[in-house]
């Protein structure tokens, strides 16, 4: 099975001229994109990163963003992404929770982070952004100095000879993505290779991306949204291109960038689409090269959907649902019977109620789950509700009842026996 870390290179050697990323203007190819992330690797193993350890990312995203993923993969490390915007208490407290022993970051950020006490495991920290370090500072054994390189002397720098990726396998950690901590503290979800590449995969294949394609990537990088847009794109040889961070909520703009950067497929919150909707530009949608737009994370209402198909009425529209720990494990594809007036539906809960009927159906305890049925939305725990999945297009995990619910748990039920039929 393929692993995260082996993307980018196959994508080099077999594009290497191609658009990779697309950030403000501003292009990078496969060539100099793997080169760049190549280099940083060795830098980052010199400064002691190793197989298994941790790698915070805390800065804003760019096209630098995609060399560190890159880069802490190539290591066989993994990355643990920070909001940009989460407060110095926050990101203090997520560095320190996953040991992370490396951060990449920028000078102001590394300023604050001082002052608030850092993490004892980080012992070196790559500098981004536009202010240079003075000079390599040498580590020393108290835990309040560390061991930071700027950015440019840690990408443009020639490769040690006989440098190689490390070894990795499918079931070791690839990234940690933390929670919001709504209901309490933070929680690192530690995703596999296996997890992650059985995901990425499936999409390639589920929405035939080509290497003519041109991604959006609207999602900040320590949303599990990101997952699709970074590894899909580079699988498929396809162009990423990076949504300003300051342009993310701003639908005039959405719409602007899909038009002027011939934008193939969207992948987003609902929220997101619903402004681009609303915003007075919103016929460039329909003259756009938009032919896949995908959505999750939140509800997406009836009445606003119908008007994204009214704007897209020869794009496919896909909802994609899944918890962080699988990323995603379904999706379904909106019909035309899905919007037809009178429905009242959600897309889950429709699918749910007219594909297996309003009365659950709960298997005994231990028992597999049969195809179509429902388990209780008040079971909890492994074999009193819980749903194993399995199958191509599924990571495999198991999900439990009261967490999913009735009609999300149907779908997956669903799903697996669709997928079996397929293959009598």
């Amino acid at each position: 099975m393929r692993t995260l870390n082996e993307l980018l290179t196959r994508a080099a050697a077999a594009r290497p001229t191609a658009e990779a990323v697309r950030h403000r203007g501003r292009s990078t190819d496969y060539a100099a994109l793997d080169r760049a992330a190549t280099a940083l690797a060795a830098t980052l193993r010199e400064r002691g990163v190793r197989p298994g350890d941790r790698v915070g990312l805390w800065f804003g995203k760019s096209t630098e963003t995609l060399v560190t993923l890159h880069a802490v993969l190539k290591c066989g490390a993994a990355y643990v992404p920070v909001d940009p915007a989460t407060p110095v208490g926050r990101a203090a407290y997520i560095l320190g929770d996953c040991a992370v022993r490396c951060l990449v970051t920028d000078a102001p950020r590394l300023a604050l982070l001082h002052e608030h006490g850092l993490p004892d495991a980080l012992h070196t920290a790559v500098l981004v952004g536009d202010e240079p370090a003075p000079a390599d500072e040498p580590a020393r054994a108290d835990r309040t100095a560390l061991r930071t390189t700027h950015w440019t002397r840690a990408v443009d720098r020639p490769v040690p000879e006989g440098f190689a990726p490390a070894d990795v396998g499918p079931d070791d950690l690839a990234y940690i993505l933390y929670t919001s901590g709504s209901t309490g503290t933070p929680k690192g979800v530690m995703l596999s290779h296996r997890n992650a590449t059985a995901f990425v995969d499936w999409t390639v294949a589920e929405f035939g991306l080509t290497a003519e394609d041109r991604l959006s990537s609207h999602a900040p990088v320590h949303f599990d949204l990101s997952v699709f847009d970074v590894f899909a794109a580079a699988s498929a040889g396809a162009c990423l291109v990076l949504v300003p961070e300051h342009q993310r909520a701003l639908g005039p703009a959405l719409n602007r960038l899909v038009a002027e950067e011939g934008i193939t497929v969207w992948y987003s919150v609902p929220g997101a689409l619903i402004r681009m909707l609303d915003a007075k530009n919103h016929a460039l949608l329909g003259t756009s090269r938009l032919r896949t737009v995908l959505f999750a994370g939140e509800p997406f209402a009836l009445k606003h959907l119908r008007r994204l198909r009214a704007a897209l009425p020869e794009a496919s529209l896909h909802n994609l649902y899944g918890p962080t720990e699988t990323n995603v494990c379904t999706h379904h594809r909106v019909t035309e019977a899905d919007l037809a007036p009178g429905t009242e539906y959600q897309t889950g809960e429709r699918f749910a109620r007219e594909e297996h009927g309003p009365q659950p159906r709960r298997p005994q305890q231990g028992a597999p789950a049969a195809p179509g049925s429902t388990p209780s939305p008040s079971a909890t725990g492994p074999g009193d509700g819980s749903l194993a999945t399995t199958g191509a297009q599924l990571t495999p995990y198991a999900v439990g009842a009261a967490a999913l619910g009735a009609a999300g748990a149907a779908i997956l039920v669903a799903v697996r026996r669709r997928r079996a039929d397929a293959r009598h």
